[in-house]
């Protein structure tokens, strides 16, 4: 497995999709420390690795945690893998969906954090 194996799908017609889809394909085949000032984007490369089962749940935390921190336009709605004739090839799906951000909230720069208000 190579992190450049990742297929990303995305059940939206933004006007931004094709920005977005650009963005997490970048972000999904970084290694972390190789983007200069900022060693924790991308994803980890030792996962690649480890044995199958591991390899599998550490890439899906990896996809659903970055994504959260470094393309917050989508959230990962699944991470499957496609199994190639060798064994020891797999090939990531990540699913994702568009969040809903309120414009002025945004704007405001005001949001709720651990379901605290600012009030």
């Amino acid at each position: 497995m190579q992190l450049e194996d990742v297929d990303i799908q995305m059940d939206m017609s933004l006007s931004e999709s094709e920005d977005i889809l650009k963005c997490l394909r970048h972000l999904y085949t970084t290694p972390t420390g190789t983007y200069p000032m900022n060693r924790d984007f991308g994803i980890d490369a030792n996962i690649v690795d480890m044995p199958l089962p591991a390899a599998k749940t550490m890439l899906a935390a990896e996809y659903i945690n970055k994504t959260e921190i470094y393309e917050p336009r989508v959230e990962v709605d699944e991470v499957l893998f496609s199994e190639s004739a060798n064994p020891e090839k797999i090939y990531p799906v990540v699913k994702v969906n568009p969040v809903e951000i309120d414009d002025e909230e945004m704007l405001d720069g005001d949001f709720e954090e651990d379901g605290e208000d600012d009030e």
